[in-house]
């Protein structure tokens, strides 16, 4: 058995992009076949609505598994200290049953949203107690650019537990650091100051996100729903960097500091609401005379993108041509056929 999976989560109004998804998969990478694709939809309706009506296109897809959160829920965790329903926890949302009452962080504005989240935790957490390792996280609208090997995009993050951050600042909430992870050692003003969430590129260790779940369900007394409202991929993000400050998880950081960027550009001290380091990074090095376009991008082509192979799609599609086209994106995570 092959311990890295593949994870898309999605529901109906996506169904075609991950269709054209598992496609583009197919015809682009030479080693597919070495992995399993596991889809999580809500209900155990939407699992044959998928199957049933893309048969003939997902003939050749090997490998591929889906499920519900439904279904996934129906079993309890053993490892949690509280357990839930599919309906449990859709009544929490509605209710707005939670540790912000009623609040939420990031782009979780609605039932749907709040939803999504949930749901790709404990599609993760299935993973792992499937038997899984290491998972890359795809969402449903992402697409190739090129050929590639999916063994590649692993590779680096899983030999090295790769977490990349903006130590200068960028997208956090601190309703997260202080009330979901309720930090109170010294690294709290680093953990309030590091900006998560730099790419939506994500190979997660899935013995360290069940291990975040397991310390946050006993830490709180409550399901995973309560304190899970927004990204759960920012608070998996945050909840690493405070293991790595404390030393208590060997996980190599990418920090984006000053430092690592010495001769080539400064690196500005952005705050909570830049929701994307890398798009703004990119728009200040492209409007600054002094920069060298050309030099910045084999630079951060090396420091990063070589490691991960993998770029936001709008991102792609609405930056600066001028600029991105000296950088070597093999995949385009996150909105390129859609949103």
């Amino acid at each position: 058995m092959n311990k890295r999976v593949i994870h898309i989560q999605c529901y109906p109004p996506h169904f075609h992009y991950v269709t054209n998804l598992l496609e583009a998969l197919h015809e682009h990478t030479d080693d597919l076949e070495d992995f399993d694709i596991v889809i999580v939809v809500d209900r155990p309706a939407d699992v044959s609505n998928f199957l049933d009506g893309n048969k003939k296109r997902l003939a050749k897809i090997k490998n591929l598994s889906v499920t519900s959160v439904y279904d996934i829920l129906t079993r309890p965790f053993n490892y949690l200290f509280y357990n839930e329903s599919f309906q449990e926890v859709d009544f929490s949302i509605h209710q707005g049953i939670n540790i912000l009452h009623g609040g939420h962080w990031g782009s979780a504005n609605t039932p749907v949203r709040k939803w999504m989240n949930i749901k790709r935790s404990y599609g993760l957490m299935e993973l792992e107690r499937r038997g899984y390792e290491y998972v890359w996280c795809i969402d449903a609208e992402s697409f190739p650019l090129t050929n590639f090997s999916i063994n590649d995009i692993f590779s680096y993050s899983q030999t090295n537990n790769l977490l990349s951050v903006f130590e200068q600042g960028g997208w956090n909430n601190h309703d997260i650091v202080n009330h979901v992870l309720k930090i109170e050692d010294d690294t709290l003003s680093q953990m309030l100051k590091v900006g998560v969430r730099i790419n939506d590129f994500w190979i997660i260790n899935l013995q360290f996100f069940r291990n975040m779940m397991q310390e946050l369900t006993n830490k709180h007394r409550k399901p995973l729903s309560y304190f899970v409202l927004g990204t759960e991929q920012g608070l998996y993000e945050l909840w690493l960097y405070h293991k790595h400050l404390t030393k208590s998880l060997d996980i190599e950081v990418i920090p984006f500091t000053n430092k690592d960027f010495d001769g080539i550009c400064e690196i500005p001290e952005y705050g909570l609401e830049v929701w994307c380091c890398l798009h703004w990074l990119f728009n200040d090095v492209y409007n600054n005379p002094d920069v060298d376009n050309k030099k910045f991008a084999d630079h951060i082509q090396s420091y990063y993108f070589d490691k991960i192979h993998s770029y936001r799609g709008d991102l792609i599609r609405g930056g600066h041509t001028e600029l991105l086209q000296h950088m070597n994106f093999k995949f385009a995570v996150s909105n390129w056929q859609g949103n």
